[in-house]
């Protein structure tokens, strides 16, 4: 990226993304809140971590990569290496968002070998976001978010029943996290899926 180009986009991040928000029906689209508090993050730490790899997450591209090898191997060993960097201690510009910068590469390491077939290497990163619980200082969807994630492992392995349980629990024990409303879209299509595999969806 030019000189220019990355003055412009960080123009943007620290100014004048709010200036681009849409309202429909007087709502703003929960993406664009979202984003928003990214643009925010950036204004205080000065930089983001692995923006681009935590939207084709929450945009539920991880799976469709899976599907080419070599470019799920080089975003796994992207995530490691980034991971690896942050949980050796904290970085000087990180603003006190320490543990949600850390459960986030936690969220996306286990989103990623779920995506690859791996999800017994899944749970052990996932489970290790719920570490970090008390800490968060504002990414609190990371827990919702692998939740679902657990629960899709899970059924992977062949418990359903646990992997229902806890698509439940994740619906009834979290609420006005960001990007709530995608969540439930996307455990709604896990319950169904299950539902199909398992016969019970007639």
């Amino acid at each position: 990226m030019k000189i220019h180009e990355r003055t412009q986009a960080s123009d943007l991040l620290r100014v004048n993304a709010s200036y681009y928000k849409q309202r429909i029906a007087g709502k703003s689209l929960p993406m664009e809140k979202f984003v928003i508090k990214r643009c925010a993050r950036y204004q205080a730490q000065g930089r983001l971590v692995l923006p681009a790899v935590e939207l084709l997450c929450l945009w539920n591209m991880f799976a469709i990569l899976a599907k080419n090898e070599r470019a799920a191997q080089d975003m796994l060993k992207l995530i490691e290496k980034t991971r690896t960097e942050f949980e050796r201690g904290p970085q000087p510009w990180e603003a006190g968002y320490e543990a949600d910068n850390r459960a986030l590469l936690r969220f996306l390491h286990g989103s990623c070998l779920a995506a690859m077939g791996l999800p017994r290497m899944a749970l052990d990163v996932l489970d290790s976001v719920f570490d970090l619980k008390s800490q968060l200082k504002e990414d609190t969807f990371l827990l919702p978010y692998s939740v679902a994630e657990v629960a899709m492992c899970h059924h992977r392995l062949g418990d359903d029943a646990r992997a229902t349980r806890l698509l439940q629990d994740a619906r009834k024990k979290y609420s006005g996290y960001s990007l709530e409303s995608r969540l439930h879209f996307r455990m709604h299509s896990k319950m169904q899926i299950i539902k199909a595999q398992t016969g019970n969806g007639k």
